[in-house]
């Protein structure tokens, strides 16, 4: 797996997401997306 960690422009880490859907880790994945989603909403506006 890539070691280079993956931060979107308001300061989200995608890493374990990227990590997870590497693996196929489907259920996993689906549960980090949540979390990050949920994340993204929070910055939503300060950039």
């Amino acid at each position: 797996m890539n070691n280079l960690p993956l931060r979107s422009n308001v300061g989200i880490d995608y890493t374990i997401l990227r990590d997870l859907l590497a693996a196929g880790s489907w259920k996993e994945a689906d549960k980090e997306t949540g979390r990050v989603m949920l994340k993204a909403v929070e910055q939503e506006g300060r950039e």
